[in-house]
Formats: structure tokens, C-alpha cells, sequence
């Protein structure tokens, strides 16, 4: 260390925090700390914020176990001694002087390790309670519904997508066989809806059963999607609405939902909706 009892640095002043500095360091930091207010504030500046680390590690809020009273304890004896050892000396009294342990240079001072242990104690509460699985109850509160599911994968289309040639009418013709085999529904007339151009059909699934998706594109080449599949719900009226920045018109009917989903005039979309009714 430096022979200028004002030239102290920041390693030093923390090590004074720690109480790891030999005997005469100290005195000799102590004493210019009580000298020089704008050191006294450097060693201000270094201490540990216990405020914002208690509510870092506020384990009541994650609602963990209490910490075991020994470790309670232990951190309010290093507390106390980290607080004694900030205190500049009173004139005439001699400064009270931490252990040393400088010899053991790859162990943390006995100062540090209560409040290492009760921070790995905090930290292992965190990850138990990000590991910590899900109540089903919260799990279908997160869960987005069924129209937004729907409207989430629409969002993803732009009139490229669908701007090539009609699919083959077999392969239509097939999927729709099945969406009327599996779901007892005859989508044939939702290849002409007056407004919209049919473009092609595919077989998706949606929470474990299958969901059929029409896509269309509209005289302006904006994309729509009419979808269906099985919910176990009761028989509800057309409902319009917005999910993803899109309209949406969905209703129930014989455990079968519906939902068409394109643009955002929710008034339109109801429109065509009632087409789409009319012909199934």
C-alpha cells in the first residue's frame, strides 16, 4: 500500500468494508477516512445497498421457506461487524481491528461467507420457483384461445402467400372429404363466397384435434382464413371481435367452431362470416 495516508484506493477501501487489511492498514485508511469527507464518500458509494438487495432476495414474496434461524443469525453478526468496521475512529480510542486472514489468500473472509450462503439460499429459491411447475389453473389462464390461435398463424400471411395458382381441386377435394368425415361438416359450398377467392385448403390441428383452414384472397389481394374444428363448448351466435391487429367473426355450432379471419373492418368480416353460415 501506498506510503500517503490520502492515497487510498477503491481495492483498499473495500477490503477495509470486508475487514480483510492488516492492522496497520486499517488504522492508516480509518484515519483517512475521518480526515477527508470526500473519501468518507467514495467509502459511502462501495458499501453494499441492503435495501436493494433484500428486495432482490425477498423470499416471503416468492414464497419460500423461511430462511433456518443459525443463517439469520449469522447475517446479523456480519452485519454488525461490517458496520463497526465502516466506522471512522473517535479520537483517543483505539479503532476496533477485524481478523485478519491474510495468510489463507484462497478462502473468503469470515465477514463475506453468512451473507455468500444466505445469497446462494435466495438464489436457489429463485430457481426453484422458475423450475417449479405450473398449477394447471395457471397454465389455461396463459393459454390463448382458440380464435386467437387461429388469428395468431393468419397474422403471418401476406397476399405473396397466397398469390399462386389455386390448388389442385383433387387435393381440395380430398381434405375436405375428411373435414366432413371427421368433423360431419360439407364445406363444398365454401369454395364460392361471393367477395372472396378460393385459393386452397390444408389439414392443421389445434389442441390435439384437426383443424381445417380455407384460404382466400379478396379483390385487394388481402388474405382470409375460415378454419373449424371440434370444441367442447356450448353452441354460441357469430361474435366479432379483433385478435393480432385482424378481424375476426367466429361462432359454435353441433360442437363445431367456426372463425374467419382477414383485414380489420370487423364489420366485413362479419358479413362474409354470415356467408360462409348460409352455405354449411
Amino acid at each position: 500500500m501506498s506510503d500517503d495516508p490520502m492515497a487510498v484506493t477503491d481495492e483498499e477501501l473495500t477490503a477495509y468494508l470486508d475487514g480483510v487489511l492488516s492492522e496497520k492498514d486499517y488504522a492508516r485508511v480509518a484515519a483517512a477516512v475521518a480526515a477527508e469527507p470526500a473519501l468518507q464518500g467514495r467509502l459511502d458509494a462501495l458499501r453494499l445497498p441492503g435495501g436493494l438487495m433484500s428486495a432482490a432476495y425477498d423470499l416471503s414474496a416468492m414464497g419460500a421457506p423461511q430462511m433456518p434461524a443459525a443463517l439469520q443469525e449469522k447475517m446479523a453478526q456480519a452485519q454488525l461487524i461490517q458496520s463497526d468496521a465502516a466506522m471512522p475512529p473517535v479520537a483517543g480510542v483505539a479503532p476496533v481491528v477485524p481478523p485478519v486472514h491474510a495468510a489463507n489468500t484462497n478462502t473468503a473472509p469470515r465477514l463475506l461467507w453468512p451473507v455468500a450462503l444466505a445469497a446462494s439460499f435466495a438464489l436457489g429459491m429463485v430457481a426453484m420457483s422458475i423450475m417449479r411447475p405450473a398449477e394447471p389453473e395457471q397454465v389455461a389462464a396463459a393459454k390463448p384461445g382458440w380464435v386467437a390461435t387461429v388469428a395468431s398463424y393468419q397474422s403471418l400471411y401476406t397476399t405473396e402467400t397466397l398469390s399462386g395458382s389455386p390448388q389442385d381441386p383433387a387435393a381440395s377435394q380430398a381434405i375436405l372429404a375428411r373435414a366432413e368425415t371427421e368433423l360431419g361438416v360439407d364445406l363444398s359450398g365454401a369454395l364460392n363466397i361471393e367477395g372472396l377467392t378460393f385459393k386452397r385448403v390444408q389439414l392443421l390441428a389445434i389442441d390435439g384435434a384437426p383443424l381445417i383452414q380455407m384460404a382466400y384472397l379478396d379483390a385487394q389481394g388481402q388474405p382470409f382464413a375460415f378454419c373449424l374444428t371440434m370444441r367442447d363448448a356450448e353452441d354460441r351466435g357469430n361474435k366479432t371481435g379483433m385478435s393480432w391487429d385482424l378481424a375476426t367473426s367466429s361462432w359454435i355450432e353441433d360442437g363445431v367452431g367456426y372463425v374467419l379471419v382477414g383485414g380489420q373492418d370487423t364489420d366485413r368480416v362479419g358479413e362474409i362470416a354470415a356467408r360462409f353460415q348460409s352455405v354449411i
